[in-house]
């Protein structure tokens, strides 16, 4: 798996330096490029919580398509951040270790009794070297009976990294005047989905109850979460004129008691919180999607589990890798029923596309014929 954790790493580099020639075959473990590049690239990585998840769930499963997608995103955005740090690993990628001398070593480094106890191969020592010389081109290592270990790597048996928890903040509005909508049954759906997960170690849910904007707002800056979950009402087209009405529909995520004005200056769907009166509160699409992009490094997932919040979820996907939105009006059963199996996907370990389509299945195995209103965004 490191292996495969150091050709993603370098060949993200080499893309965003334009440097692709660099990473071919045999090259990623020649040269010295490996210890070279994560000396420079891997304090950063992991000084980051979302980068530093990110590298934990490519170790975990390193053929996962998302958890690729993932860990690029955040390599990217390191580099982006800091011009001399893409500078120096460019260089890099442009040059052989000197260390190699050009000539390629490959041989067993034997101690005591002739026991073989590591191995130096294209300028780099591998395994545990104790007590002696290590004579690695034109150059002699003296290791003075300290050990010498291998290039560690987040994940990694030895010296692995703590095991970073995820954090799930369930964002949760029921506005005056709207119809009474079974949240706290879709809370503990969440709940117990991670008490019986084997990866509940992985993960915290927290709750953000009668959201207004400034008690979302709030919650983000306190927890920082790797996915956020609203669940609550909506506003969408069909719902008569400018949106003002006199209730919300029974059994169904949607309210059409928002103030004109509201609708006349915010987008047309998306979902409602609560003001500081408890009335319902449209938040725009626009707005919502640059509070989120504020904490873009930390944030992986959002799920808006309300009517018509596709729009919405397009214009967050601009900032967070994975969005899911509802297209239309979604029924309170069939959203707790994709609740139920979106969690019990993601806390298994699955991936976030994996979990979205064990959400779409538990509507489709209670017949719910509302399969088809969740969208993901990526």
């Amino acid at each position: 798996m490191e292996k495969q954790l150091v050709e993603l790493l370098l060949g993200s580099v080499a893309a965003v330096t334009k440097d692709r020639a660099a990473v071919t075959g045999q090259a990623l473990w020649r040269d010295g490029k490996i210890d070279a590049v994560w000396q420079y690239l891997g304090p950063i990585l992991e000084k980051n919580v979302a980068a530093k998840e990110a590298i934990a769930d490519f170790l975990s499963d390193p053929d996962d398509e998302d958890y690729q997608a993932a860990l690029r995103v955040q390599i990217k955005k390191r580099l982006k951040q800091d011009a001399v740090l893409k500078q120096d690993l460019k260089r890099l990628l442009a040059q052989s270790s000197e260390a190699s001398g050009g000539v390629q070593i490959n041989q067993k480094v034997k101690g005591n009794n002739n026991q073989v106890i590591g191995q130096v191969q294209g300028g780099i020592v591998f395994g545990n070297v104790s007590g002696g010389n290590v004579t690695v081109g034109p150059s002699t290592h003296k290791t003075e009976n300290k050990t010498e270990n291998s290039p560690h790597f987040p994940g990694s048996k030895a010296g692995a990294a703590p095991e970073v928890v995820k954090t799930i903040l369930v964002v949760t509005a029921n506005p005056r005047g709207s119809s009474q909508l079974r949240l706290a049954e879709e809370m503990r759906e969440i709940e117990d989905s991670l008490r019986g997960s084997s990866q509940r170690e992985r993960f915290r849910v927290v709750q953000c109850p009668a959201a207004r904007t400034e008690d979302l707002r709030r919650a983000l800056l306190d927890h920082e979460p790797y996915l956020v979950h609203f669940s609550g009402h909506g506003v969408g087209q069909g719902m008569g004129q400018g949106g003002a009405g006199l209730g919300s529909v029974e059994g169904q995520r949607k309210t059409s008691r928002v103030p004109e004005s509201e609708t006349q200056r915010a987008e047309p769907e998306g979902i409602v919180l609560e003001d500081v009166v408890g009335q319902p509160k449209l938040v725009s699409a626009p707005a919502l999607a640059g509070l989120f992009q504020l904490f873009e490094e930390s944030m992986q997932v959002v799920v808006l589990n309300s009517c018509y919040s596709a729009v919405q979820a397009d214009e967050i996907a601009k900032h967070i890798p994975f969005v899911v939105g509802m297209r239309q009006a979604i029924g309170d059963r069939a959203a707790i029923e994709f609740s139920r199996g979106f969690y019990a996907g993601l806390f298994a370990g699955r991936a976030v596309k994996d979990a979205f389509n064990f959400g779409v299945n538990s509507i489709q195995l209670e017949g719910i014929p509302e399969e088809l209103t969740p969208v993901l965004r990526s």
